[in-house]
């Protein structure tokens, strides 16, 4: 792989249009982790995972250090605007709807808005991958300015160019004052600034150009580097500036106000050739379509019509839908219908041949049940125990199907951590241990094993992994609530273990 720094781009530059897709048909690919439903072409379907593919390789050539860690999987949902509307769950200007989570990102794409439909697959993508692949944490300016940096790249055979200009941020930098870099670097997530949102948008203009000037135009590039490793060391942001730099903040001011008077920018070009593929996309049926699209709806729709809709639509075609009776019953639990709910899980989750997300999501709805019980929100014919057995039977067949199924992992040891489950603690602990050590940056997983090992007592293995929660944690919320708990667990800790006294020679 070659890199080059090639060309000038005026901040007026013209975006090119993107082709336009066909009639309403549905096609699926998956490759390298990303399974993508699109409408349209089976080539468009085809280049979105393949692009998507390369932009991770480039990604690791800009920053210039190994991201070969896990990916969390990569749907992505390419649908007619009316499709969109009825997913996104609100009608207004959005052409591209992400979510995330630790376990899975999910990326719809309004099919009709041709210009800037993969802007949203670039940015979410590459977020996605910061926050898992990678031997540390980034500051949330830097993943969201990279994010934005990534999201206009341009694609073709040969190569990867990155580093396009984004127009509404250049103008709202154009309109405002900038940010101090002081103020800058020292903003966290949840700071009551960003409740307006036109400091908001100077925030993410500002990180975006910052985050161009340090790793296209390679301004203090060396600096950030060793700033970002001192931060995930544990150094303070005033304590990791100090030692990484040797100009004070004022002087990074000057340098961000000289290169916005400039009014050009670099690219970042990766001669980075797209690899061949045996495999092919598969068209659709309208039943498998509406099937994989009422499973988003369940999940990520606020309204419960949308999957039952869809749910509906699917099984008219085919009774037998797995992924289309699962949204019925994510619908259904998030109508707090819990009796028809359990029928419905009791239906499908039975049969021999259900599909690993299916079994996953068989353990999710059984242990969404356990609690409705525990908390007397329904009464059904089985007890939370024997509930809370065939939730754990599921989680174990989608674990035994995929082992990197980190959502399985998570949800039964927190059934199991409420629970209060001792002996099935003490089981699932060696295997649970051995999954975390090989991903330690997943603080959520930490987390998990931190409340089994709670549950068994054992006190200093829970704060350990509680730590390393701590470290990991992917906002400033849940770094508070890891803290927390370790408090509590510390505290325990000393009631239960008392205090060494000194010791003489």
């Amino acid at each position: 792989m070659r890199s080059t720094v090639v060309g000038m781009l005026s901040w007026f530059a013209v975006a090119m249009p993107l082709g336009a897709f066909a009639a309403d048909q549905y096609w699926a690919y998956d490759y390298q982790g990303m399974e993508v439903t699109a409408v349209g072409s089976a080539e468009f379907a085809q280049t979105i995972a393949h692009n998507l593919h390369r932009l991770d390789r480039a990604l690791g050539s800009v920053l210039q250090t190994s991201g070969d860690g896990w990916r969390p999987p990569t749907m992505i949902y390419v649908v007619p605007s009316r499709t969109f509307e009825l997913l996104h769950g609100k009608k207004d200007d959005t052409a591209t709807s992400y979510n995330s989570s630790a376990f899975e990102n999910n990326i719809l794409i309004d099919a009709s808005n041709r210009d800037y439909r993969l802007w949203g697959v670039y940015f979410g993508f590459t977020g996605s991958i910061l926050n898992s692949a990678y031997s540390f944490r980034y500051p949330g300016w830097f993943v969201q300015g990279l994010s934005e940096v990534f999201a206009g790249t341009f694609i073709n055979h040969f190569t990867v160019t990155i580093g396009g200009v984004n127009h509404p941020r250049v103008a709202a930098l154009l309109r405002h004052s900038l940010i101090p870099m002081r103020t800058l670097l020292a903003l966290r997530g949840d700071e009551p600034q960003f409740s307006s949102e036109d400091f908001k948008n100077r925030y993410e203009s500002q990180a975006w150009f910052l985050v161009h000037q340090i790793i296209i135009e390679r301004q203090y590039h060396a600096n950030f580097m060793e700033y970002f490793q001192r931060l995930d060391q544990g150094e303070s942001e005033a304590q990791a500036f100090a030692q990484s730099f040797t100009v004070p903040y004022e002087e990074l001011d000057k340098m961000l106000a000289r290169a916005l008077l400039s009014g050009r920018v670099s690219t970042y070009k990766v001669e980075l050739r797209d690899e061949k593929d045996e495999s092919a996309p598969r068209r659709l049926t309208d039943a498998e379509a509406n099937g994989r699209l009422a499973m988003y709806a369940a999940q990520h729709t606020p309204q419960p019509e949308a999957a039952l809709n869809l749910s509906t639509q699917s099984l008219s075609a085919d009774p037998h839908g797995a992924e289309a009776q699962m949204a019925r019953i994510l619908a259904q639990l998030k109508q707090a219908d819990f009796a028809a709910a359990f029928h419905s899980s009791e239906a499908l989750c039975a049969g021999e041949a259900l599909p690993q997300r299916v079994a996953a999501e068989c353990g999710h709805s059984f242990a969404r049940l356990v609690a409705a019980v525990a908390a007397k929100q329904v009464a059904l014919e089985v007890d939370d125990v024997r509930l809370a057995q065939r939730a754990e039977q599921y989680f174990e067949k989608a674990l035994a199907e995929n082992a990197e199924d980190f959502a399985s992992w998570c949800r039964l040891m927190d059934l199991v951590a409420q629970r209060r489950d001792r002996d099935y603690a003490k089981e699932l602990l060696p295997r649970a241990e051995r999954i975390q050590a090989a991903h330690p940056h997943m603080g959520i997983l930490a987390r998990s094993v931190a409340w089994l090992c709670a549950v068994t007592g054992d006190f200093p293995a829970a704060i350990g992994y509680a730590t390393v929660w701590q470290r990991s944690a992917i906002s400033s919320a849940d770094r508070a609530t890891a803290s927390s708990y370790l408090s509590t667990l510390r505290t325990n800790l000393e009631r239960r273990v008392p205090a060494s006294g000194p010791t003489s020679d």
